[in-house]
C-alpha cells in the first residue's frame, strides 16, 4: 500500500522541478560567470555525479584548449592518500562562427548536456 503511494506521488511530481527551473529562468534578470567549484542552478550536481558529500581533500583541474577554444574541462577529486575518486568532465561543443552551442556534463555514470543555445 504504501509502495504504491508512493510511486504514485513520484509519477505526479518527476517533473516539476524541470518546469520551476523553467520557469526561474524566465524571470532571470542577470547572469553571473563564477568560476569556483559547487556553484550550480541545480540542486547536488556533484553529488550525483559521485562527487563525496562534505570536505574535500584536494580537487585537480585541467582545461584543454583547440584553436583557442577551450574544449574541455576535466575535474578530478582525490581522497586524503591521493587515490582518486571521481572524475568530471565538461564539453564545449561550438557553432561554426564560434559561438558557444552547448555544454555536456560527463561522468563515469552518465552524460548529460548542462547547457544549450536556444
Amino acid at each position: 500500500m504504501i509502495l504504491d503511494r508512493l510511486k504514485e506521488e513520484f509519477n505526479s511530481l518527476k517533473n516539476l522541478f524541470d518546469e520551476s527551473k523553467e520557469q526561474i529562468e524566465k524571470n532571470v534578470v542577470r547572469v553571473e560567470s563564477y568560476k569556483g567549484e559547487f556553484y550550480e542552478i541545480t540542486p547536488y550536481s556533484y553529488q550525483r555525479t559521485g562527487f563525496k558529500q562534505g570536505t574535500i581533500v584536494k580537487n585537480t583541474e585541467t582545461y584543454f584548449y583547440e584553436d583557442n577554444f577551450l574544449q574541455k574541462i576535466v575535474i578530478k577529486q582525490f581522497d586524503r592518500n591521493e587515490v582518486e575518486q571521481a572524475t568530471l568532465q565538461h564539453s564545449f561543443n561550438y557553432k561554426p562562427n564560434g559561438e558557444l552551442n552547448s555544454i555536456t556534463l560527463t561522468t563515469e555514470l552518465y552524460s548529460e548536456t548542462i547547457y544549450q543555445e536556444k
